[in-house]
């Protein structure tokens, strides 16, 4: 049974083949993960940035100022459980700024529940996702490459 008093944040972005492609590069270098996970990162901050600029209402801004860009081969934008307020925990002033409330006399203070929808993290990472996508994808191509480059097969 699915509980629907919790979000359902499942993700909106499918790469096709990406957990097979995760477990090749961990049996490549370190250095060319290190750079895959510097791009990702990079992307990771750019999304949390533009969330912050696109968080509107004081709870949506409190929300967003804790969104933190965690170091992973893919982008991954993470809210840590910090208490922002008394005694409110920053992912629970998250989920109801992110995906509403309002459906239980707990939530009045959220705006409407909107499903997956989301106000402003979920959004941004929608109409920016083809350009985050490009961006991780030059940096995977470009460690390959320089990997390439100095680790030539025996065939060339």
């Amino acid at each position: 049974m699915v509980d629907e008093a919790k979000p359902n944040t499942t993700p909106e972005f499918h790469v096709l083949g990406l957990k097979k492609f995760l477990r090749v590069l961990n049996k490549l270098p370190k250095e060319l993960n290190n750079e895959v996970r510097d791009a990702s990162q990079a992307i990771a901050t750019d999304l949390a940035d533009h969330a912050k600029q696109a968080a509107h209402t004081p709870q949506a801004q409190l929300a967003a100022s804790v969104l933190k860009a965690k170091r992973d081969r893919i982008p991954k934008v993470v809210v840590p459980r910090t208490k922002v307020r008394g005694n409110a925990r920053a992912t629970d002033i998250f989920y109801g700024a992110e995906f509403g409330g309002q459906r239980r006399p707990t939530t009045m203070q959220f705006p409407p529940h909107m499903g997956r929808r989301g106000y402003f993290l979920y959004p941004t990472a929608r109409a920016r996702g083809k350009h985050y996508f490009d961006m991780w994808s030059d940096a995977v191509d470009k460690a390959f490459k320089e990997w390439n480059d100095h680790n030539p097969t025996e065939n060339d």
